[in-house]
């Protein structure tokens, strides 16, 4: 199974995709991603960024979490498919190419300094990619 994360300044222009819009299915309701094949708004940060906020619970103590905060703007769209897939793989809006079995990232755009921090969620189908793992040469859509 092949994982293609793509990023767009938002939504609208995805779902104008003529890759990717293929995946939005209109409805009565006004639309939805293929939930079998897709998922939208996939939040990714940047883990030196992360700040603490002490919180009051529901058993009225005290509490630290973590929050994490946006690495960017961007609106982001995972979409898997069963074998590798060359308009995908050379699309301007690429961001990440992994290979599920394996959890290899084959391909990635961010910028070096910055992979061993990156994470993104939801986390899917177990799958964790460690985005600063080295990546394989393929071709690429953005450079």
């Amino acid at each position: 199974m092949m994982d293609y994360l793509f990023t767009w300044a938002n939504e609208t222009a995805a779902r104008s995709d003529p890759v990717v819009g293929p995946f939005f299915v209109d409805s009565q309701t006004g639309g939805t991603w293929r939930s079998d094949v897709t998922i939208p708004n996939i939040f990714l940060w940047n883990d030196l960024y992360d700040t603490v906020e002490i919180v009051t619970g529901p058993d009225g103590e005290e509490h630290e979490v973590i929050v994490h905060h946006p690495f960017d703007f961007e609106w982001r769209v995972l979409v898997w498919v069963p074998a590798p897939r060359d308009d995908m793989a050379t699309h301007t809006n690429i961001q990440c190419i992994g290979n599920r079995e394996t959890q290899e990232v084959l391909w990635g755009y961010y910028p070096p300094e910055t992979n061993a921090h990156l994470h993104w969620q939801p986390i899917f189908h177990g799958t964790e990619y460690i985005l600063g793992a080295p990546v394989g040469v393929i071709r690429r859509g953005r450079q």
